[in-house]
């Protein structure tokens, strides 16, 4: 039996995709999806390193993101979501050492707030355990 997204909502099911607003997914995916084709393509390495802005540009990201990634805050996107499997390959990728990586990421929390989105987000006040 199909049955449409209209009828799913009708029926009070929510989008399996947490969304900004009911017309476009969150952009956290196109993020991920950008540093995962970073991290694994070396001509889109290369683009990042000669043409940043027209390879930011094909994606699908928020304006914090786009900062994100031109400043390469590590903690910043950590906090907005980013999967760590994936940030830990960005983070090698523009030459910062494990423990820099794991600072990276607590000076994130600190400057930016608990993580909001993704696997890795806090339902705590953010503070250790």
């Amino acid at each position: 039996m199909h049955m449409d997204m209209g009828d799913r909502h009708r029926r009070g099911h929510r989008p399996i995709m947490p969304r900004t607003d009911y017309n476009r997914p969150m952009s956290l995916y196109y993020a991920q999806k950008f540093l995962y084709q970073l991290n694994r393509d070396s001509a889109v390495q290369r683009r990042f390193r000669e043409d940043l802005e027209g390879l930011l540009a094909e994606y699908d990201l928020t304006e914090d993101e786009r900062n994100a990634i031109r400043s390469r805050d590590v903690g910043l996107l950590y906090v907005l979501g980013v999967n760590g499997q994936i940030l830990m390959h960005y983070a090698a990728l523009i030459g910062l050492e494990w423990n820099d990586y794991l600072e990276a990421m607590r000076q994130g929390v600190r400057r930016h707030g608990p993580v909001r989105a993704g696997l890795y987000a806090m339902t705590t006040s953010g503070e250790p355990l």
